[in-house]
């Protein structure tokens, strides 16, 4: 695999890196200012990043083994701090944050869950609420968008891995939805009522044990999210009754809603639902932008040493009761209603 140390991030899709320490801008909820990081000294696995998170916008952040992608994730939760450079959650250092309100601010759902003991499935939802109070079925809500109701009483360590994530995922969910006492809207501690409104998710491979079905049905979710809408829609269509008008917006996170990033190794996942791509490898920041700028055959083989082909799927068949009507043309890559491409990925033909 090519070694990529002179290869520096590109500045666009808003990334913009000309002002050391403005990772706190007015269209950034989190961000890093040239973060290098190592668990032991002179051995970094964090390289120089710079890079800011967008809401209203799903972020997919994919890489190797070992790119550095789960460490960065800690970097932003302030669960480790950087040996250089700056973190920013909000518009200040993330480790300012006292741990109540910090938890009002940013989500996260781990790859595995480290529940010990015989919790149900509920109780482990409504851990996402402890820092921030009871908020009007915050946790019903939750189950609902995830496809848990039926599973609520269940305990959590006999569910399979899939289902476990889901039920991650729903304390995420929880978690994001707003709070009322400590730490929240109307609390104390002087937050200037931002906490408890869910500002950035942080998702690591939050999908990997999921069937395909609640594969697509998660990032759908949060897509939704990061638009500032509740995700009733995907309770509708697992046949919940939606207890939200459309568009509704359960702790009303912002006009634009979340700022979500996920780790993922799907490509053809991320091409699908990602609006903004974050390449890694080796500790660096190879490339962050728009998905139909990052995702490039040339540059991904380059980082994984296979071969990517890029495959746009077809367009739509002509209606049959309109004979003689030949097929729409595929909107260009890039525009608000295409078809996204996939990636036929051969890992016989390696790249040296």
């Amino acid at each position: 695999m090519p070694h990529l140390e002179s290869q520096t991030p590109p500045t666009d899709a808003g990334f913009s890196t000309s002002h050391p320490g403005d990772v706190g801008a007015v269209g950034a909820v989190a961000g890093l200012q040239g973060v290098s990081f190592g668990y032991v000294p002179d051995m970094p696995v964090i390289r120089s990043v710079t890079v800011k998170l967008r809401p209203g916008r799903v972020c997919a952040l994919i890489g190797p083994n070992a790119a550095g992608k789960s460490t960065l994730l800690k970097l932003m939760l302030g669960q480790l701090d950087p040996d250089e450079g700056t973190v920013e959650l909000s518009g200040r250092a993330v480790s300012s944050w006292p741990p109540m309100h910090r938890a009002g601010l940013v989500s996260y759902v781990p790859q595995k869950g480290g529940v010990s003991f015989a919790f149900t499935v509920a109780q482990v939802v409504a851990m996402g609420r402890y820092a921030l109070g009871d908020r009007d079925g915050a946790v019903a809500h939750a189950l609902r968008v995830c496809d848990l109701t039926d599973l609520q009483h269940r305990v959590f360590a006999e569910l399979s891995g899939g289902q476990q994530q889901r039920v991650l995922l729903a304390r995420a969910v929880a978690q994001s939805a707003g709070s009322r006492g400590a730490g929240g809207t109307g609390g104390t501690g002087g937050t200037g009522g931002t906490g408890g409104s869910g500002r950035v998710m942080l998702l690591d491979e939050p999908a990997s044990g999921m069937d395909l079905w609640h594969v697509h049905q998660t990032m759908r979710l949060l897509i939704q999210l990061a638009r500032g809408e509740d995700g009733e829609h995907e309770a509708e269509k697992l046949g919940e009754p939606s207890t939200h008008p459309r568009g509704s917006r359960m702790g009303n996170p912002g006009p634009a809603g979340l700022g979500v990033l996920v780790v993922m190794h799907d490509v053809n996942l991320a091409a699908r639902y990602a609006d903004d791509i974050w390449l890694m490898d080796q500790g660096r920041l190879v490339a962050a932008g728009p998905w139909h700028e990052v995702l490039q055959p040339k540059l991904l083989g380059s980082v994984y040493g296979v071969r990517f082909t890029k495959m746009q799927p077809p367009a739509p068949a002509p209606d049959r009761h309109k004979t003689g009507e030949s097929a729409p043309p595929i909107p260009k890559p890039g525009t608000a209603d295409d078809p996204r491409p996939v990636f036929w990925i051969d890992p016989a033909d390696t790249i040296e």
